[in-house]
């Protein structure tokens, strides 16, 4: 049961509440913010949103054929600031981001070329496998098709 003191404290427990929510929902920056915070252009490299920095702060991430851009976004008085930046998880310095964005896309370009050319030796393995055990006389195993990848 309420008691005219609890229903007086009432009010002020709603306001503290209402007061700490704001501040929480203030904390973090708006894709806005993220958009104006980037230091690269956001339509060539992909929508910026908000999310947490590798260095577990608040930031913003934007991502395009696989790499990705993160940047730690820095409250100073009311507006928000950039603070560090990673490219695919990597702190870069500004004045570098183009060429560690360039190695960022030649890493993801090459662990694909190596992904295609295990799939390809694969391939040429069970091709020999499959040709060798036809001169022995052998039937080969029935397996079902691998799954495949887009």
């Amino acid at each position: 049961m309420m008691t005219k003191h609890d229903a007086r404290r009432l009010p002020w427990v709603v306001s503290l509440v209402l007061l700490l929510a704001a501040i929480a929902v203030a904390c973090a920056p708006s894709a806005e913010d993220c958009r104006e915070l980037m230091p690269v252009d956001t339509v060539d490299f992909g929508p910026a949103v908000p999310h947490p920095t590798p260095a577990a702060t608040r930031g913003c991430k934007a991502t395009k054929e696989g790499v990705s851009i993160q940047i730690e976004a820095v409250r100073r008085n009311l507006r928000w600031e950039r603070g560090r930046i990673w490219v695919d998880g990597l702190e870069a310095p500004e004045a570098d981001l183009h060429s560690a964005v360039a190695a960022a896309r030649a890493r993801h370009g090459a662990a694909e070329l190596g992904a295609k050319a295990g799939q390809a030796v694969k391939g040429l393995k069970d091709a020999a496998r499959s040709f060798r055990d036809s001169f022995r006389g052998r039937q080969e195993p029935q397996q079902p098709p691998p799954p495949q990848h887009p």
